[in-house]
């Protein structure tokens, strides 16, 4: 009776998130509704572009280049390096490149929130004040149009923003192939959210909130742990506010090369599911029950969902249809109809977030081995159970220049 009642409560879940995720692929296809037209007259928000940096003297240069050709005016963002617990050239190659730099030492804490909190209350203690506060990983590049789209986006009234994040280097590595296909599957979620006109996800980079917000929260206070993006983003949720998804402001964010790396990432984002469940899915449950709120209560769903990665899904749905074929699990087990459609439809997803982003050709070949990804997330989840969660500075050595971006496009 125990073993009936378990694998019911596991293959309930795995096609009640399975039927979540088809249903976020089809709200991608959905047509948006027409955008408002735009007054010709429009305000140039101050912006602070905010770059944590943590040993990045090889690609912050880049990054700082990409933010000298904004087509926006010069005199309406100041952009700020928080070189944190840097023991190389990371400070020096960004004041060479014309950035505002703070840097800052610590040996308890080491994660980006609280490198974020840390500018955030030295510039209130400075008086120094923004519209717009931009948040960006050193690794990136940004097109031209950046901040002008993210411009607009907060002239629409929206006051939490999520830029496109495009790749810098898929071709690099297999397990930058790996994870290029994870974040086609990613961004059609966004899509599909809009589409729904839910609340999209915050993703650690290219993300922008307006002071109003800010000052609502009290400043940035998701510091400890990992995951500050999806807590801070659970947070504006919490308070009412939705995560506007906006495709136009494009950056593209360098993707590690090694499986050691990604898997140790993975580790971390893994800790990060944890904590951000514990912090905030009873207090969205509870005040959607309240409220009568799906957005608050469809977040609390989509914290759930974390801890299922889309390769976990497939590798769960993928060893059911195989256990449904043996006798000795009739009772147990469901059809094997009902897997392989649940297996299929995580299929079609990922080659529709393919189509959408126009991926190349070879990346459906990818598609064949993209069941290693749930190699790489059980050994994060091993690495997470072992505690071993410690900081680990992931390595950001790509080539890739300002120029090489511009001229291969979006």
């Amino acid at each position: 009776m125990a073993l009936r009642a378990i694998a019911l409560m596991a293959q309930s879940a795995l096609i009640l998130y399975s039927a979540y995720i088809f249903a976020m692929a089809l709200g991608a296809l959905r047509r948006s509704k027409p955008r408002k037209e735009e007054s010709a007259h429009r305000t140039a928000r101050d912006f602070a572009v905010i770059i944590p940096a943590l040993d990045e003297e090889i690609v912050v240069g880049q990054l700082l280049k990409s933010f000298q050709i904004q087509d926006y005016p010069r005199d309406r963002f100041h952009i700020y390096v928080i070189a944190d617990n840097c023991t190389d050239r990371t400070a020096e190659v960004a004041r060479e490149h014309g950035a505002i730099v703070h840097e800052r030492f610590s040996d308890n804490e080491r994660t980006k929130g609280y490198a974020i909190r840390f500018l955030l209350q030295r510039l209130e203690a400075e008086g120094v004040s923004h519209d717009v506060y931009v948040i960006i990983d050193a690794d990136n590049i940004v097109l031209p149009s950046f901040l002008s789209e993210m411009n607009r986006a907060f002239e629409r009234g929206h006051h939490v923003v999520q830029g496109f994040r495009a790749t810098k280097n898929p071709l690099e590595s297999w397990t930058t192939r790996l994870d290029y296909i994870s974040e086609c599957a990613a961004e059609m979620e966004s899509r599909g959210r809009r589409g729904w006109g839910l609340s999209c996800g915050l993703r650690g980079t290219a993300m922008a909130f307006s002071s109003q917000l800010l000052d609502e929260l009290g400043g940035w206070q998701e510091c400890e742990g990992f995951h500050e993006d999806i807590k801070m983003q659970a947070n504006c949720v919490l308070h009412g506010y939705r995560v506007a998804w906006w495709p136009e402001a494009v950056a593209y964010d360098e993707k590690l090369t090694s499986m050691k790396d990604m898997s140790s990432q993975r580790s971390r984002w893994l800790a990060g599911d944890i904590q951000v469940f514990r912090k905030y899915f009873f207090r969205l449950l509870a005040r959607g029950i309240r409220r009568a709120d799906f957005h608050r209560l469809e977040q609390a769903l989509y914290l759930s969902r974390l801890m299922l990665p889309r390769s976990s899904l497939a590798a769960g749905a993928l060893l059911m249809l195989c256990l449904s074929l043996f006798p000795f699990t009739q009772g147990i087990v469901w059809r094997w109809e009902v897997w392989a459609a649940a297996l299929g439809g995580q299929f079609l997803c990922l080659v529709a977030g393919l189509l959408l982003a126009r991926a190349p050709r070879s990346m459906y070949l990818t598609l064949t081995i993209s069941p290693a990804f749930s190699l790489i997330w059980l050994r994060a989840l091993a690495g997470g159970a072992l505690g071993r969660r410690r900081y680990r500075k992931a390595s950001h050595a790509s080539t890739v220049t300002v120029d090489d971006i511009l001229n291969k496009g979006r």
